[in-house]
């Protein structure tokens, strides 16, 4: 089944299926503007960023792999998306710690 986020066709079963379970934070935190991603990550509750990190930080090494391997679909991209909305998410709930 294809689905549209962020303007692109997604198709969940061209995921690796590890990243499969990251479908939720897809739908929620895949957006390609810097800008838009960026008010998205800061207008989270500190409990849905946490989940964002803990959910991608195991898997980064499948996600490195997709990339590497599947560049240019767009599940790639918003894989990629969703890869800087975690490393984003990070930083945000270290500021809000200190």
């Amino acid at each position: 089944m294809t689905e549209t986020i962020d303007g692109l066709d997604f198709q969940e079963t061209s995921l690796p299926d590890a990243l499969r379970a990251l479908l939720p934070y897809y739908r929620r935190f895949a957006v390609a503007d810097d800008g838009e991603r960026e008010r998205l990550i800061e207008a989270a509750a500190a409990a849905d960023l946490d989940q964002l990190v803990q959910a991608v930080n195991p898997l980064w090494p499948e996600i490195n792999a997709f990339l590497v391997n599947d560049s240019g679909s767009s599940e790639a991209g918003l894989t990629d998306s969703l890869a800087q909305a975690a490393m984003e998410a990070q930083i945000e709930l270290k500021n809000r710690s200190l």
